[in-house]
């Protein structure tokens, strides 16, 4: 809203994690209700499900300079990472990892060791990944009744892989949204189809900006 006050507007909009709600909003695909009611609860469960966790289960995540593809034999390697899922297909050899907190340290500080990129993010929880999924029950009840809205400018999905919502599509409802909690983001995908459609110059809106360093 404030860079629409100075005439501001995206050609497009795409989304990485909680961004694909605000990118709903963005493109028209969300009333501000809806958007606030979606991220309030989301965040709100994520919070409460990392209090109730003893110490040794919390969660954590981490952008790390290691291929998504090698993941699984790493860890069947190195059972010390055991846990670690990819959470974000974020860019070519980067990924962000969810896991046990203790797990992901230590993959971030092995990587560091190795002069790699590593970094813990500051969110709460493991999220898009298999600790999330105790709260998808009462995030779809806190949700159900949310109005997607047609689209007012295209949106290139992180969630649906490979998949463009020209203007005019409905597509926010609550399956949507869960999806968009539990399952992988596929920003490298989206990213690439916005470079494909002739978009060069990105914008990236965040308190904790990642998304753009696996395009550097």
């Amino acid at each position: 809203d404030l860079l629409a006050s100075f005439g501001v507007k995206p050609a497009a909009v795409m989304g990485m994690s909680m961004g694909e709600i605000a990118a709903a909003y963005a493109a028209g695909g969300l009333s501000d209700r809806d958007t606030m009611l979606i991220a309030s609860h989301r965040s709100r469960l994520m919070g409460e499900g990392e209090k109730s966790l003893a110490e040794d289960q919390l969660g954590a995540m981490a952008v790390v300079e290691f291929a998504a593809a090698d993941l699984d034999k790493f860890i069947e390697e190195n059972p010390e990472y055991k846990g670690i899922e990819p959470a974000v297909y974020a860019g070519p050899g980067m990924t962000t990892v969810g896991g046990p907190r203790d797990a992901v340290v230590q993959f971030v500080e092995k990587l560091e060791s190795e002069d790699k990129f590593a970094r813990l993010l500051n969110v709460k929880g493991a999220g898009h990944t298999s600790a999330v999924e105790p709260l998808l029950g009462e995030l779809a009840g806190e949700i159900a009744g949310i109005e997607p809205l047609p689209l007012q400018i295209p949106l290139f999905s992180s969630v649906d892989q490979g998949v463009t919502y020209p203007v005019g599509a409905v597509v926010h409802d609550a399956d949507y949204m869960l999806r968009c909690t539990r399952q992988s983001v596929y920003f490298q995908d989206s990213t690439e189809a916005a470079f494909a459609a002739g978009h060069n110059t990105l914008v990236e809106i965040s308190p904790n900006p990642v998304a753009l360093m696996g395009m550097m």
